[in-house]
Protein backbone atom coordinates (compact mmCIF):
# COMPACT_ATOMS: atom_id res chain seq x y z
CA UNK A 1 0.00 0.00 0.00
CA UNK A 2 2.74 2.25 1.25
CA UNK A 3 4.32 1.77 -2.52
CA UNK A 4 1.06 2.73 -4.12
CA UNK A 5 0.88 5.64 -1.87
CA UNK A 6 4.32 6.92 -3.41
CA UNK A 7 3.10 5.92 -7.20
CA UNK A 8 0.03 8.36 -6.62
CA UNK A 9 2.08 11.38 -4.74
CA UNK A 10 2.22 14.55 -7.36
CA UNK A 11 3.09 16.33 -4.58
CA UNK A 12 6.65 17.18 -5.95
CA UNK A 13 4.93 17.78 -9.74
CA UNK A 14 2.75 20.74 -7.97
CA UNK A 15 5.43 22.34 -6.51
CA UNK A 16 7.38 22.03 -9.69
CA UNK A 17 4.13 23.62 -11.12
CA UNK A 18 3.67 26.47 -8.49
CA UNK A 19 7.52 27.47 -9.41
CA UNK A 20 7.26 27.65 -13.20
CA UNK A 21 3.95 30.02 -12.64
CA UNK A 22 5.87 31.99 -10.23
CA UNK A 23 8.82 32.45 -12.77
CA UNK A 24 6.17 33.08 -15.61
CA UNK A 25 4.11 35.59 -13.97
CA UNK A 26 7.91 37.36 -12.76
CA UNK A 27 8.47 37.62 -17.02
CA UNK A 28 4.94 38.93 -17.62
CA UNK A 29 6.50 41.77 -15.10
CA UNK A 30 9.17 42.10 -16.44
CA UNK A 31 7.94 42.09 -20.25
CA UNK A 32 5.66 45.11 -19.26
CA UNK A 33 8.35 47.32 -17.67
CA UNK A 34 10.20 46.46 -21.19
CA UNK A 35 6.88 47.64 -23.03
CA UNK A 36 6.51 50.92 -21.23
CA UNK A 37 10.29 51.46 -21.45
CA UNK A 38 9.99 51.12 -24.96
CA UNK A 39 7.10 53.16 -25.73
CA UNK A 40 8.96 56.07 -23.47
CA UNK A 41 12.46 55.52 -25.66
CA UNK A 42 10.27 55.67 -28.87
CA UNK A 43 8.64 58.96 -28.12
CA UNK A 44 12.09 60.08 -27.27
CA UNK A 45 13.77 58.90 -30.31
CA UNK A 46 10.67 60.94 -32.16
CA UNK A 47 11.02 64.00 -30.77
CA UNK A 48 15.02 63.69 -30.48
CA UNK A 49 14.63 63.26 -34.76
CA UNK A 50 12.38 65.93 -34.74
CA UNK A 51 14.98 68.72 -32.98
CA UNK A 52 17.59 67.49 -34.41
CA UNK A 53 16.14 67.11 -38.21
CA UNK A 54 16.35 63.48 -38.77
CA UNK A 55 19.95 63.22 -37.96
CA UNK A 56 20.62 59.87 -36.05
CA UNK A 57 22.85 60.50 -32.60
CA UNK A 58 22.96 56.79 -31.60
CA UNK A 59 20.35 56.89 -29.78
CA UNK A 60 18.82 54.12 -31.91
CA UNK A 61 21.06 51.51 -30.41
CA UNK A 62 18.84 51.95 -27.27
CA UNK A 63 15.77 50.62 -28.82
CA UNK A 64 17.48 48.35 -30.57
CA UNK A 65 18.97 47.35 -27.08
CA UNK A 66 15.35 46.85 -25.71
CA UNK A 67 13.90 44.68 -28.13
CA UNK A 68 16.40 42.41 -27.67
CA UNK A 69 15.66 42.50 -24.23
CA UNK A 70 12.20 41.65 -24.67
CA UNK A 71 13.35 39.06 -27.15
CA UNK A 72 15.55 37.47 -24.26
CA UNK A 73 12.90 37.54 -21.68
CA UNK A 74 10.04 35.90 -24.23
CA UNK A 75 12.53 32.87 -25.53
CA UNK A 76 13.33 32.22 -21.13
CA UNK A 77 9.36 32.37 -21.24
CA UNK A 78 8.59 30.28 -23.96
CA UNK A 79 10.95 27.29 -22.40
CA UNK A 80 9.41 28.13 -19.06
CA UNK A 81 5.71 26.73 -21.20
CA UNK A 82 7.46 24.08 -22.53
CA UNK A 83 8.58 22.96 -19.33
CA UNK A 84 5.41 23.41 -17.91
CA UNK A 85 3.73 21.36 -20.36
CA UNK A 86 6.04 18.30 -19.52
CA UNK A 87 5.30 18.17 -16.03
Amino acid sequence: MKKEEQICDISEEMESLRLIKNVRDELNMIDRVLQDQMEVISSYLELNKRQSRGQDSGESQLAFIMQLQQSKVKAVDKEAVMVENSV
